[in-house]
């Protein structure tokens, strides 16, 4: 691990002298990041992910991004949106291929972490028939998977507070159609959200 981060400063430090601006950083920042993200994501929802496929996520996104930072090799004809979505979608590829082709996690292991997150979906039906066969009950077999009612509430609330921004200013310039309209919208989400927040599942 010292050795991992004195190479990965030295590293650091000759890349920066290829920068030419803050921005330019961010953006490098910005396809890492799109390239292991859905996988840290993903990871609590599909129990064949293991460790080598977060390697080759990790390397794959950093060697693409630097290519296409560095390299040239990012098609001319491709606007410059389209860099995150392809290096996604190139450290997809070889995140899931290498997660087929390596072995996954000890069934114990598994079988552990499942009793101590309790994650739920289908991408965890497996474990959950291994611990069925084996006679081995969840640590509370009565506790409700609250990420799809958390994932409705995240999707509401960033409704509810783009729209509240975008009707104040409809307000402010007296633009009354859109600005009842999107406030309309604000209300509505904003009373929904709380109808999903009442019930109990996301204080969990």
């Amino acid at each position: 691990g010292r050795a991992s981060t004195a190479l990965l400063l030295v590293c650091g430090a000759m890349a920066a002298m290829y920068m030419n601006s803050a921005g330019q950083i961010f953006g490098i920042l910005l396809m890492f990041g799109a390239g292991t993200g859905l996988l840290f994501i993903l990871r609590w929802f599909w129990w064949r992910i293991n460790a080598w496929s977060e390697v080759a996520a990790m390397i794959t996104s950093g060697i693409v991004s630097l290519l296409f930072a560095f390299g040239n090799l990012y098609p001319t004809n491709w606007p410059a949106w389209g860099q995150l979505p392809l290096v996604a979608l190139i450290t997809t590829a070889a995140w899931v291929l290498t997660t087929l082709l390596t072995p996954a996690d000890k069934r114990e292991t598994l079988i552990a972490f499942y009793q101590t997150i309790q994650p739920g979906g289908p991408g965890w039906a497996r474990v959950r028939g291994w611990m069925a066969t084996a006679g081995i009950q969840p640590a509370d077999k009565n506790k409700r998977w609250s990420v799809p009612r958390g994932l409705l509430a995240m999707l509401l609330g960033t409704v509810f507070v783009y729209s509240a921004l975008v009707s104040a200013g409809y307000w402010i310039y007296g633009e009354i159609a859109p600005a009842s309209a999107v406030t309309l919208l604000a209300l509505g989400c904003g009373f929904w959200l709380w109808k999903v927040a009442s019930t109990g599942v996301l204080k969990d």
